[in-house]
């Protein structure tokens, strides 16, 4: 049974409005297993899951990011959908030969991304457009579970998003990851979301080495920011894992 999460009496911004309904849409164009969401995104929509998080940091994203399977062409599959749709692929910068898979329309802009352990061939998914990595994607497609998500006074959108266990070892990758660790918004949302845990004692059994060692890796980063709850909380859940 998909999870719910009632977004319904938010005051969401206008690209958020927007961004759910093109998920919906990416939703009919391939398979619920090649997809799901990830970044900002996900973060909101996990702390408002659990009650939370209603003027986060993560309130604020301006985009929806999705990674994709691209070595099932799933990828290529978003991105013509996305432009048949009427999205524009976002200019590349001056010294670019490809631009990346980032598109808008209005307020609305999608990152299409890519699982880490993409083949660099598949990262290509049009003639003039290369999608980036994304740290955590394989494992955000390993673990993401459905959603449905009720918005606005009509809006219902379904999707698979990573439960918030598993979405602080997603957000724990970018921290760790070279091309997004001085990014400050992803240990931001580590602490939000290690905060948000009831008993972060039930998230355990659920998660791998793989996901311990990053909850490890990251303690340093969240001990810094001096929050007493989320470090308590990070304790437990490593302490939880099998």
């Amino acid at each position: 049974m998909a999870r719910e999460i009632d977004l319904s009496s938010d005051v969401l911004l206008a690209g958020h409005n927007g961004a759910l309904d093109t998920l919906r849409s990416i939703s009919r164009m391939i398979p619920q297993s090649d997809w799901c969401v990830i970044g900002g995104l996900m973060t909101y929509l996990v702390l408002r899951e659990h009650s939370v998080g209603l003027t986060s940091r993560a309130s604020q994203t301006k985009d929806a990011d999705v990674v994709v399977e691209v070595a099932a062409r799933s990828g290529k599959a978003v991105v013509h959908g996305l432009v048949t749709m009427g999205f524009k692929q976002l200019e590349r910068f001056f010294d670019q030969t490809e631009g990346q898979a980032r598109y808008h329309m209005g307020t609305t802009l999608i990152d299409v991304l890519a699982p880490d352990d993409a083949n660099e061939a598949d990262l290509l998914l049009s003639e003039d457009t290369v999608t980036l990595a994304a740290p955590g994607g394989r494992r955000a497609l390993e673990v993401a579970t459905p959603v449905t998500i009720l918005y606005r006074s009509d809006g219902l959108a379904e999707f698979r998003v990573p439960t918030i266990g598993h979405a602080v070892v997603i957000k724990a990758a970018a921290v760790l990851d070279q091309r997004t660790a001085e990014q400050g918004r992803h240990l931001n949302d580590v602490v939000e979301m290690l905060g948000a845990l009831d008993d972060p004692t039930i998230w355990g059994a659920a998660m791998t080495e793989y996901d311990r060692d990053l909850l490890q890796r990251i303690s340093p980063q969240v001990e810094a920011s001096g929050d007493l709850e989320s470090i308590t909380a990070l304790e437990l859940l490593v302490r939880s894992i099998p």
